[in-house]
């Protein structure tokens, strides 16, 4: 059930990102790239809440946190150095 979401939502949602992201950046494929970042979220989740109640703990919990706030922090550092980089 949770492919068959993911099935539907990525090229329903790819209909409009990628000309978005192709008027927005010159690139569709940014567009592309995004959506299928949202599926395999959606993926994720749909397997989180299938899995049998406990077998997930708070250690994993936490982990996936961290690992999402050290994404976050790699972005916001990456694209401050990017920006540098454009204007030196």
């Amino acid at each position: 059930m949770v492919g068959l979401v993911a099935a539907a939502v990525n090229p329903s949602v790819n209909l409009l990102a990628i000309p978005y992201a192709q008027a927005m950046w010159g690139n569709g494929g940014i567009g592309a790239a995004a959506v299928t970042v949202v599926t395999e979220c959606v993926m994720f989740g749909g397997a989180l809440l299938l899995m049998p109640r406990g077998l997930v703990d708070r250690s994993l919990y936490t982990m996936i946190v961290r690992v999402f706030v050290a994404g976050g922090l790699f972005v916001l550092v990456t694209r401050q150095l990017l920006a540098l980089a454009c204007h030196s």
